[in-house]
């Protein structure tokens, strides 16, 4: 038998559950530009072996996503594209799970015309996955902080995505994180290592946590030198969400991604994780 209403959905968020500590779930309701209301919710699990590379068709990180809205399989196109803005976008630990799987029902019971090319419609799931992608993120096995990267200035868009990459899975970067260390130099370690182009000279690196945004580095040169300044940097970075914000000044293409830090925890869950 067969359960519906919000009791149901929290059910079935929780049953799907495995080292997550925190049900991943979000719904929005939006009117479409023909005056169409419609729904879109998601659940989501995943905590550790966290690195999604997700294909349309093709499939430890597990989203259902439904909607009534009208939608045809040319829709495809547009949702990968929102799968690669988002949770193909998060990192806990570089290790990618053999079961990734993202899957989009829509019933059309909404009625209306076909929502594909509607942005109504585009912006609301785009919505819906980047809240799913970043809480994945933050519920990262042992994670105590959300660490968000923001990369502008890069030459290609894929240049600005190996940066983020490399930054959120940098074990230095995240150990960083969790010490609330200012040592910009792993930051600029896994910049070196990305293999994007840039020139040190035109790079602007900042730190920003809560209220908190305190420039680092202006066109590759540290803007903080004596012990009070190292101090802001540290408060910036002892909040639960850390944003890392590069420019590399080499071009007109940007990304955002999601990580989180590095834990005993994390070390200690894996440790005596049995199968």
């Amino acid at each position: 038998e067969l359960f519906d209403g919000r009791q149901a959905d929290a059910n079935l968020a929780e049953a799907i559950m495995t080292t997550d500590t925190i049900k991943k779930e979000c719904a929005v309701r939006v009117r479409l530009s023909d005056g169409t209301l419609v729904y879109i919710g998601a659940i989501c699990k995943g905590s550790g072996m966290i690195a999604p590379h997700m294909k349309v068709l093709h499939g430890t990180t597990l989203s259902l996503i439904t909607t009534d809205a009208n939608i045809s399989p040319a829709f495809r196109a547009k949702w990968q594209q929102i799968l690669d803005g988002s949770l193909n976008m998060v990192s806990v630990d570089g290790d990618q799970s053999t079961n990734d799987t993202s899957i989009l029902l829509a019933n059309g019971m909404a009625g209306g015309k076909c929502a594909d090319d509607d942005p109504e419609f585009y912006n609301a799931l785009n919505f819906v996955m980047t809240k799913i992608a970043r809480t994945v993120a933050s519920d990262g096995e042992g994670a105590t902080k959300l660490i968000e990267v923001r990369v502008s200035g890069a030459e290609t868009k894929e240049d600005a995505n190996k940066l983020i990459k490399t930054i959120i899975n940098s074990p230095l970067v995240k150990s960083a994180i969790f010490g609330s260390d200012p040592n910009y130099g792993r930051i600029m370690m896994a910049l070196g290592n990305s293999g994007c182009k840039f020139n040190l000279e035109d790079v602007r690196l900042t730190i920003k946590g809560g209220d908190m945004e305190v420039p680092i580095l202006d066109s590759g040169a540290p803007v903080f030198q004596d012990e009070r300044s190292v101090e802001v940097v540290r408060m910036a970075m002892d909040n639960k969400e850390v944003c890392i914000i590069v420019d590399l000044g080499a071009g007109n293409e940007s990304s955002v991604g999601w990580g989180c830090d590095l834990t005993y925890d994390y070390v200690r869950i894996n440790a005596e994780y049995a199968t």
